[in-house]
């Protein structure tokens, strides 16, 4: 299949934009965001439209470089994208031999049998515009090519989705996300057993990898096996402890498998980790309903109503605490606020 790779890119510029919009302060998003518009800038200048067509997207990727700069930025992604920027204006783009010979150099990637089944994705890579051949010798770029293979998966059309991921492992160097990409393409592709596959034969090349540990622990959330899932998000607690997302995670499935307490435990330390967490602390009132502490559930809910967190939810629990303590006009009140899709206030 010929990747027109540029008409991909024009094809997100709508998500880029609702991301942006939606997270206006996230660096990691402002970072994709001028990612996008290098990337996008260089390859229309290639395909012929010229330098004039191909000065906005480049200079909204400076203005991105500029702006975290400013804001003191510093994580590897950002250093990297800066030493590139600057190292490869005037240089020429690695032929189809240097640039696999740089994927086999990788030291993430030397000896990994997986690279030439991923090069393959992109053959013949000889063909691959000359930016792209540039944009590859940066790992910051893996974002970009993941992000695209994302939305195109999401969209069905896999083969594109495909070659997107090939790079996005090729170019960031972490090959255990090759699997995680698999499972992506076979759900996509409407087959849950072959995503199943794939993650497991993942974590069996690497059993530590948290990624590897999350995604699988969702796949066997989604085929209905909490406790296999929660065993998974146990295992990947332990080595990265102070994640509150895992602890979450964990806290979700360990109450579907019917474990309240050890639930309750788990929103507790999310809570402790990231105060601001509100879908735990949401979630955790709910529990504690259901464990008949009215008390505690009512003072949680109460202060997630005065910051307007999940309205609708948390008044109908709310409604139910006053029908059980048969307060019934502020049960009343509250089961009509559930109701209402505005959310007002009391």
């Amino acid at each position: 299949m010929a990747i027109n790779w540029l008409a991909y890119l024009e094809g997100m510029e709508e998500f880029y934009r609702w991301q942006r919009e939606d997270h206006p302060r996230y660096p990691d998003i402002l970072l994709e965001w001028g990612l996008y518009h290098h990337l996008r800038g260089a390859l229309t200048s290639e395909a012929g439209a010229g330098e004039e067509a191909a000065v906005p997207f480049l200079a909204e990727g400076d203005r991105a470089l500029a702006a975290l700069a400013e804001k003191g930025t510093d994580f590897p992604d950002f250093r990297c994208w800066c030493d590139w920027t600057a190292s490869q204006r005037g240089e020429t783009a690695p032929d189809a031999e240097a640039l696999r010979a740089h994927f086999h150099a990788m030291p993430e990637l030397a000896g990994e049998s997986l690279v030439d089944e991923l090069i393959a994705e992109l053959e013949p890579l000889d063909e691959l515009p000359a930016a792209l051949r540039r944009a590859a010798l940066c790992p910051a770029f893996r974002r970009l090519f993941a992000s695209t293979g994302e939305y195109l998966a999401f969209r069905e059309q896999l083969e594109a989705a495909a070659a997107f991921y090939a790079l996005a492992v090729l170019v960031g160097g972490r090959v255990e996300r090759h699997w995680i990409y698999r499972a992506e393409l076979a759900r996509a592709g409407g087959n849950p057993d072959a995503a199943r596959a794939a993650l497991e034969e993942g974590l069996s090349r690497h059993p530590d990898d948290i990624e590897l540990l999350r995604e699988t622990a969702q796949e066997l959330e989604r085929a209905g096996d909490p406790a296999a899932a929660a065993a998974l998000l146990e295992k990947a607690v332990a080595l990265q402890p102070n994640w509150p997302d895992l602890r979450y995670d964990l806290a979700r499935c360990l109450r579907e498998s019917e474990s309240p307490e050890r639930s309750l435990e788990q929103f507790s330390k999310a809570l402790e980790l990231n105060p601001g967490y509100e879908r735990a602390a949401v979630l955790q009132a709910e529990i504690l309903y259901e464990l008949g502490d009215l008390e505690q559930a009512e003072r949680q809910l109460e202060e997630l109503k005065a910051r307007q967190v999940q309205p609708q939810r948390v008044y109908r629990l709310l409604s139910r605490i006053y029908a059980e303590r048969k307060d019934e006009r502020r049960a009343g009140r509250f089961g009509l606020l559930a109701q209402d899709d505005a959310g007002e206030s009391v």
